[in-house]
């Protein structure tokens, strides 16, 4: 039942107290038992029936109920009791307030979002709920002037992280100084104009394989300065054109964006920066930048926002915002023998930006760890973000062979169980033949011959497929020799290694090459000679054909080929 009453109910933050009378207080008492047993229509009525008798007592009574609960971190009591005081006063931004912080200590961040937007909407400079819609967003446990607290310890200057000039990060120090020096003045209209002048004249003497770099820097360079300077049409058009060249300069969307933006505070122009952030939602600098170019916008509640997402986050990689930065402390901490610490942060590089060497950086302090699953997790995902990777492979090699001295070591010391595990677990990372070779050993000393058995048989496999590829490997290169030996017209030495490369596999390519060399050198007795080694060569890997149908599709195949070779020219051999 809602509650009507014409009185204003005020719990400001320097509203004072007037105490209940005792047959007030035993109506409210009896609507705060109703109010824990979570009968909320029961409840209402008793306290409709308390502000009967007397409405500013009764409203004394249920504000300072409303203040014990949250003081006794009963939130959900408190959350009940204030949606009832807000009947009262709808338009009282400090009860709107506490119930935000109680939705979020319930984990009702919607309904916390909404009674914060409410109360931004009736008071739009109440900054605790700037500070408090901010805190919910970025989930982080902090209320009212703690969110101020916590932001300031982080991010204690509040300015915009934008990269450093390209060349030399003290170049508009360098041109002040070179102006000086000129007897010129020192302005941001002449450093400019110095600025605008390198970008027509710079590049002319550069070498020409650097020439684009250096126009995409000083492009970059001047438009970064008059960014930072309030030129805003001037840096998004060389910002967004850079951009849309891809161009290898640091961060050249997020200045787009932030210039049109800073251009044009548009619902487009806002949501493009939303956007950009949903794709880096780990970006410190890009959180921090947004947050202060929403604040300077008059977006105090998105500014807020983003603003604690960029504090937690650091909170998070101790005050670090770069993937460089963040992996070098965590390898210092690493070896002061800080591991878990030095674990925390590679976490963080990787949610930045995934990349083979952070995780195995990560699985390497796993391994210190003895947590050896998660140090398999850790070199699988190393091995599906990069598979071919040199890096990769390297690194997974030495983790597999790590993990094979292990088992050779607990052998040594009888602990066959021991280094069988070992041995699983240099199969997860790589499985070689020396892997299977090794349980092999293992299983015969721990008596298991089935397996055994078993082993050998996929060990004779590995074997015969190492060897062809070893011979396959040998054919491509004599192939290789062959082509070269053709393209400088030594056409002796080239057929020489064609023959051999074919001799090792039946390939149509190479025949056909072959006959077009001993076609062109008027090598007839050669020629039908390698008709004939073609012919009498077995298929690669077919399935077997009866007699009849084999011979028949040869002979196909052969008179296909013959005239192929005799429609091509009597000596042109450079394909």
């Amino acid at each position: 039942m809602p509650i009507a009453s014409k009185q204003v109910f005020s719990m400001s933050e320097s509203s004072g107290p007037q105490a209940p009378s005792a047959q007030v207080q035993e109506v409210l008492q009896k609507g705060f038992l109703l109010l824990r047993g979570k009968l909320m229509k029961s409840a209402s009525v008793e306290f409709q029936k308390a502000l009967g008798l007397d409405p500013q007592g009764a409203k004394t009574g249920l504000g300072q109920q409303f203040a014990r609960l949250i003081k006794a971190d009963s939130f959900e009591e408190a959350l009940n009791l204030g949606r009832i005081l807000l009947e009262l006063e709808p338009k009282n931004y400090v009860i709107l307030n506490h119930l935000g912080n109680c939705a979020r200590h319930l984990k009702l961040r919607e309904q916390a979002d909404r009674f914060y937007r409410l109360c931004y909407q009736i008071k739009p400079d109440y900054t605790k709920a700037h500070l408090n819609f901010g805190a919910n967003g970025a989930k982080l446990e902090a209320y009212d002037q703690e969110v101020e607290e916590f932001l300031a310890r982080w991010i204690p200057v509040r300015k915009l992280r934008l990269p450093t000039y390209q060349g030399d990060p003290d170049l508009i120090e360098t041109v002040k100084r070179n102006l000086a020096a000129a007897g010129k003045p020192q302005d941001p209209a002449t450093i400019q104009e110095t600025l605008a002048e390198r970008v027509k004249t710079n590049w002319r003497n550069s070498p020409p394989d650097l020439v684009q770099n250096v126009i995409q820097s000083d492009n970059f360079n001047f438009a970064l300065f008059a960014f930072e300077n309030g030129d805003f049409a001037k840096a998004s058009e060389i910002f967004c054109r850079l951009s849309n060249q891809k161009s290898v300069m640091p961060e050249v969307a997020t200045l787009c964006a932030l210039s049109k933006f800073n251009l044009d505070p548009s619902d487009e122009n806002f949501l493009a920066l939303e956007q950009l952030r949903t794709s880096q939602p780990y970006n410190r600098a890009l959180n921090q930048n947004l947050g202060i170019t929403f604040l300077k916008a008059g977006k105090p509640l998105e500014g807020h926002l983003f603003l604690c997402n960029a504090a937690r986050l650091l909170s998070r990689s101790q005050g670090l915002y770069r993937v460089e930065e963040i992996l070098a402390h965590g390898d210092d901490l690493f070896l002061e023998d800080r591991k878990q610490d030095a674990l925390g942060l590679y976490e963080e590089a990787c949610l930045i930006q995934e990349r083979p060497e952070i995780r195995a950086k990560m699985g390497d302090v796993y391994r210190s760890l003895d947590d050896h699953d998660q140090a398999l997790v850790c070199y699988q995902k190393m091995r599906e973000l990069d598979p071919n990777g040199e890096l990769t492979r390297t690194l997974l090699q030495e983790v597999h062979d790590g993990y094979l001295k292990l088992a050779e070591t607990a052998m040594e010391e009888k602990k066959f169980q021991n280094a069988l595990a070992d041995n699983f677990r240099a199969e997860k990372i790589l499985r070689q033949m020396e892997t299977l070779k090794q349980r092999v050993r293992i299983l015969g000393v721990l008596n298991r011959n089935s397996e055994v058995d078993l082993l050998q048989d996929e060990i004779n496999k590995m074997r015969i497929q190492k060897e062809l590829a070893e011979i396959e490997a040998r054919r491509q290169a004599l192939i290789l020799q062959g082509k070269q030996f053709y393209r400088a017209k030594d056409y002796l030495k080239a057929a020489k290694a064609l023959e051999d490369a074919l001799s090792m596999k039946k390939d149509k390519d190479v025949f056909m090459l072959l006959a077009g060399i001993y076609k062109g050198l008027k090598h007839t007795r050669a020629l039908n000679a390698l008709l004939f080694k073609w012919k009498s060569m077995p298929e690669p890997a077919l399935e077997v054909e009866e007699e009849e149908d084999k011979q028949e599709k040869e002979e196909e195949q052969q008179l296909a080929m013959m005239g192929e070779i005799e429609s091509r020219p009597q000596l042109d051999l450079d394909f």
